[in-house]
């Protein structure tokens, strides 16, 4: 839910950059240094700091199949080790030009948010939710309007862009919030306690962080982050406690290997809530190839069945289902493969061919009934 790919986009790791900028030699100062020594080993070590967190924006960039913002987070990075060096040696056109190069890159970077955004408005109302489409026209608003601040220099209009944009941001909570809370009700109509009383907390700790958002109040936005983590996990937990009723369901019907690979996705799904609680990305990355393998695991134990079903079919000189069906099973050893390795465009890619398979062996079974009938 909710922050996709514009988390990874800039909020933090704007302002940590124009706060530096800010600062004396940053590219909004009127102020002249004088003549001493540009040497400061303490700037250097946080603009490398800096480019760190650039480059790891890169690769989520990257990895997010997103080009353009990996080339301009790229930049911010090579600008930041410019001046990082600079410091280093006491070199003021190092430094001068490294704020000259980031001050560019960010304004790409809300050019480039701007752009999303509006993508994300468009693609919002055309689902018919008005109320978010109209939410993120004013977060890309905003950011376009950091972008000309930064342009021209003038720290009152940036101040007044940022703001904008946090107001926008908690209005966005309070949507999410909103579609929490039905989602609470739909589980309560249902009888699934736990699950609705986890989501009643997720939609609290969304209006939490709403109100930081909207306050511009660091401390009420942390504090209702945290717990919105403790009620993600508590969620997870609802939820994988169904799916591994369901397995324990599936293993008294005697599909034993099913219901195993069942509850190893639930226990990864539910070691991932946790590892993400308590913010530990080793563990969370390692609950996630656990979770990736279960899923193979699951694509593998389809595929035998319908390998199972295709030499059934040849028995009984079914030859057209036949072919249909393996390559179903093709097509789902395809995407067990691409689960594992963790490649979303290979996953959506193997899925796709089993959606074609899948037709096409049905489109052979309805062939053969109207035959009959004929």
């Amino acid at each position: 839910m909710g922050d996709e790919k514009m988390k990874k986009l800039t909020f933090a790791c704007l302002i940590f950059a124009l706060a530096s900028l800010l600062s004396a030699g940053g590219f909004l100062s009127q102020q002249k240094k004088s003549t001493q020594s540009y040497k400061n080993p303490a700037q250097a070590t946080a603009a490398r700091n800096s480019a760190k967190s650039y480059l790891s924006q890169q690769a989520s960039a990257e990895k997010s199949k997103d080009p353009t913002l990996a080339m301009v987070y790229k930049k911010c990075a090579d600008a930041k080790l410019k001046m990082a060096k600079g410091y280093e040696i006491g070199d003021k056109n190092l430094i001068d030009t490294g704020n000259t190069e980031l001050k560019q890159a960010l304004v790409e970077i809300e050019e480039a948010t701007h752009g999303q955004l509006m993508y994300q408005a468009k693609q919002a109302e055309d689902k018919g939710n008005k109320p978010m489409a109209e939410v993120l026209r004013k977060m890309a608003l905003a950011r376009l309007n950091v972008g000309k601040a930064l342009k021209t220099g003038d720290k009152r209009a940036l101040d007044t862009a940022n703001l904008n944009y946090s107001k926008a941001l908690g209005e966005r909570e309070k949507i999410y919030a909103d579609d929490l809370t039905k989602q609470a009700d739909k589980a309560s109509d249902s009888g699934k306690v736990e699950l609705a009383a986890a989501l009643r907390k997720c939609a609290a700790a969304k209006l939490k962080i709403a109100q930081g958002y909207i306050n511009n109040d660091s401390n009420i936005k942390s504090a209702g982050y945290l717990d919105y983590k403790q009620a993600i996990f508590e969620r997870e937990k609802a939820v994988q406690g169904e799916a591994l009723a369901k397995a324990d369901e599936m293993e008294e019907k005697g599909d034993k290997a099913m219901a195993d690979v069942m509850r190893k996705m639930a226990n990864a799904k539910i070691k991932m809530a946790e590892a993400s609680k308590n913010s530990d990305k080793t563990s969370t990355a390692e609950a996630k190839v656990e979770y990736n393998n279960a899923l193979a695991e699951r694509e593998k134990l389809y595929a035998d069945d319908l390998s199972e079903q295709a030499s059934e079919a040849e028995k009984t000189g079914k030859t057209e289902l036949a072919e249909a069906l393996k390559k179903c099973a093709d097509a789902k050893l395809e995407l067990g493969r691409a689960y594992q390795a963790d490649d979303a465009k290979t996953i959506a890619k193997a899925s796709l061919k089993y959606k074609n398979s899948s037709a096409e062996k049905d489109k052979v079974i309805k062939t053969k009934k109207t035959n009959k009938k004929k």
